[in-house]
């Protein structure tokens, strides 16, 4: 019989909080799992919402570049090719719409929200396979899913249409499901 004091009784443990002792985001109301029409629709709605803010993050940014382009590098090195300058300037608007997309759906979807503006407008969450939050590092994992479905032809993306949980190949790359939610605004 042992008189060392259990974790609980030892006055050297940190006190246990009721809240940490719970889930650390709380489930979703199951209501099925989102199918590829809905989130096609949802894709559609969120490709509009990330152009706008693509087009206008390039737009602000590609003046100060053009700026900074015209101020250092033609001051510096005199006359450069309007075609290389064009060049770069391409590359860059490419980058900024890369990037707005990689951090919108990551950080909307990792979000309390779990959703992105197409999927809260039809209903749609992302969970883990336990029908809570992902993380932002998951939700990373699960856009570059997104881009191996798409280098396979969009195979990837259609396996939604037939697999039992609806994954596409990124949910099931990131260990995610897209479930349908019941709301008073979205009965169905």
């Amino acid at each position: 019989m042992s008189l060392a004091p259990t974790p609980e009784q030892s006055p050297y443990t940190a006190p246990q909080s009721a809240a940490a002792s719970k889930e650390t985001s709380p489930r979703i109301e199951f209501a099925g799992y989102a199918g590829f029409g809905r989130r096609f629709a949802a894709w559609l709605i969120d490709g509009i919402v990330v152009g706008l803010i693509a087009v206008t993050l390039t737009m602000m940014s590609g003046f100060a570049f053009a700026l900074v382009w015209g101020l250092v590098v033609g001051l510096r090195w005199g006359n450069v090719d309007e075609k290389f300058a064009g060049l770069v300037s391409a590359l860059f608007g490419v980058a900024v719409g890369v990037v707005s997309s990689v951090v919108y759906h990551a950080a909307m979807e990792s979000s309390p929200l779990q959703a992105t503006v197409g999927k809260l407008l039809l209903g749609a969450k992302v969970t883990d396979l336990n029908g809570r939050r992902i993380s932002f590092v998951r939700a990373l994992g699960r856009f570059a899913g997104k881009i191996a479905s798409f280098l396979i032809l969009g195979i990837g993306f259609v396996m939604a249409a037939f697999t039992e949980k609806r994954q596409a190949l990124h949910d099931l790359i990131a260990g995610t499901l897209v479930m349908k939610v019941q709301s008073a605004s979205n009965p169905r």
